[in-house]
């Protein structure tokens, strides 16, 4: 792996950055949904305890637990879509940097071996495939625990609607 990281440049230091950053995420917000509920009644009964304590609930008060409860399960979100727009990014500035090299390289000799060059170029092109390989990392579980945010939230509020309902 570092052999990869050496021939494909600089550009390869923050992709290396953004993948163990999107590690971090991923093992962050598996562990939250492992200690978490899920979307039901014992759900709505743990954030209840957490952001409302003893207070009564109320349209307001179910307000402020849907919203805080929504920043809990949101966290992260935002550095998943950052990744996946920056990453493949990077890449192609990698490939662009090492193509501008390689064709530098080329026009200082005339006699120099179009070979050469084109080794140069396909060693440019690992910070594209690295780039989009660190996207991919971060696109689907991005989507994944948003989608789980989403249902966790609409659960919550369903759930805390029927009790301001039913006394």
């Amino acid at each position: 792996m570092m052999a990869w990281i050496e021939r494909g440049g600089p550009v390869m230091w923050p992709l290396l950055a953004l993948s163990a950053w999107t590690l971090w995420l991923v093992f962050e917000r598996l562990f939250f949904w492992l200690r978490s509920a899920g979307e039901g009644r014992a759900a709505f009964d743990r954030a209840r305890e957490r952001h409302l304590g003893e207070r009564a609930l109320n349209p307001a008060t179910l307000e402020e637990l849907l919203a805080a409860d929504d920043r809990r399960a949101a966290r992260g979100l935002a550095s998943f879509e950052v990744i996946v727009a920056a990453a493949p990014m990077l890449g192609i500035l990698g490939t662009v940097l090492g193509i501008i090299e390689a064709f530098g390289a080329l026009s200082a000799r005339a006699n120099m071996d179009p070979l050469a060059v084109s080794g140069g170029v396909a060693e440019a092109l690992l910070t594209t495939a690295a780039g989009l390989v660190v996207a991919l990392l971060a696109l689907f579980p991005g989507h994944y625990f948003r989608a789980r945010a989403e249902r966790r939230a609409e659960g919550l509020e369903r759930e805390g609607r029927r009790r301001l309902l039913t006394p």
